[in-house]
């Protein structure tokens, strides 16, 4: 579950349940991740990139989390080449971020990718 799914569930229990104890079960990688993009909202995002497995519920989740932070435009990716027909015209701003467990050399490439297509862009 996202960070702000797991609260509203544990609130849920806890009106039902006072004398109720809870555990934090999400990790701290995934935590910070999805807490850093719910930052991202109103600061004026076009696009959000999230890079891991397309089976990764973390992957997942950091996506519908930059939804529900009202970024208009959320890809999720395994690689850079999953940036290959998207069309960047009316993209100005872009936030990369990634599921806990995606290696670090494909947040790179992705990252390169990006800054290539935006020089293509502004020539």
């Amino acid at each position: 579950m996202s960070v702000s799914g797991l609260k509203d569930l544990f609130d849920r229990i806890a009106q039902k349940y006072p004398q109720a104890e809870f555990g934090s079960e999400i990790c701290n990688a995934t935590r910070l991740r999805q807490q850093a993009v719910m930052n991202l909202k109103d600061q004026g995002y076009d696009l959000l990139v999230v890079i891991g497995d397309p089976k990764s519920n973390n992957t997942r989740k950091l996506a519908q989390t930059g939804l529900e932070a009202g970024i208009p435009h959320v890809l999720q990716i395994e690689s850079a080449s999953g940036l290959d027909g998207f069309d960047f015209a009316r993209i100005q701003k872009v936030a990369v971020t990634s599921g806990a467990s995606t290696p670090e050399f494909l947040k790179n490439e992705t990252i390169e990718r990006l800054h290539q297509i935006d020089q293509g862009l502004n020539k």
